[in-house]
Parts: structure tokens; sequence; C-alpha cells
């Protein structure tokens, strides 16, 4: 059986065909935000993979066509953020629930969903999902999507490691 990075290593190129993100009404971004993630996940994933891929517009059959989604987005209470980072025992709170769970409290987090398919065929390659939390900072605290682009910097060097190693 041929292993992904074996696959890999026939393709020079990439098409970037979609980049969603996807909102949850209950965690309610505004549009300026979910532009600035979306932007922020499509240049991260481009540079990224800068110098190992050239970014094509059509795809053939040394193409990846990559489409990527950044859902299940939670941004942190901010009053809960200031005192679960700043004071003491908030702080205490938190570092116990990442001992415990693994993860801190009020920090940003999502998920990513990714699919890459072959450019000529279509035929599906690889499918990943994956959820992720941001790290506990003080970013958080001045921007809410901090952690959340935190946790795509996490997802982007992950996946360039797996690019730049097939190619």
């Amino acid at each position: 059986m041929e292993s992904f990075k074996d696959k890999l290593k026939n393709y020079n190129k990439i098409k970037l065909d979609q980049v969603w993100v996807v909102v949850d009404e209950d965690y309610p971004l505004n549009e300026d935000q979910v532009v600035e993630l979306t932007e922020y996940l499509t240049q991260a994933l481009l540079k990224r993979l800068e110098g190992h891929f050239t970014l094509v517009e059509e795809a053939d059959a040394q193409t990846l066509r990559l489409s990527l989604a950044l859902t299940n987005i939670e941004t942190p209470n901010p009053i809960l953020a200031v005192t679960s980072t700043l004071l003491p025992v908030g702080l205490g709170i938190s570092t116990l629930s990442k001992v415990v769970t693994g993860e801190h409290t009020n920090v940003g987090e999502g998920t990513v969903e990714l699919l890459v398919r072959d450019g000529a065929t279509g035929e599906p390659l690889v499918a990943a999902i994956d959820r992720r939390q941001g790290d506990k900072d003080l970013d958080n605290l001045v921007d809410p999507i901090a952690g959340i682009k935190g946790a795509i910097d996490w997802w982007i060097e992950r996946l360039g490691r797996t690019f730049r190693e097939s190619n």
C-alpha cells in the first residue's frame, strides 16, 4: 500500500480550490474577523508551501487540489479570559484544567478540515479533521481570534512539514 508521502512525490503544483470559515451563531464573529481568518489561513498555507510547490490556477496530473475549512470556532469570553490569564486564582484553575483535560480555559479554538485531491482526476488522496486550541497568552486578551490564529499556525506547520518531507 502506497503511503501518503509516496503519493505526494508525484506532485509539484498546488491549486487552492476553496477556503471556508464556517461561523456558528453561538460564537459570533463579525464579518471583518471572518475575512481576517480566511486571509490568515490562506496566506499561512501559501507561505508555508512556497518553494516546495508552484501555485497554479489550472490543475493537471502534477497538481494537488486543496480545500480547507475552519469550523467549530470558539472565542474566549473577554472577562473570563482576563480572569483566567492575569489573576493567580484564575490562572491556577486554567493550569489545573490543562493538566487534567489537556485544555486551558477561555482561549480560542477551532477545527480544521482538509481535503487533498488529485488535480487531474479529482480523486481524494487524503482527508483530515483536527480540533486544536490556541495557547494561553496575553494576545487572547487583546484579540479574540488570536487563539484561533495560533491553532492555524500549528496546523499549517504540521501540514507544511508533511508536504516538505515528501517533496
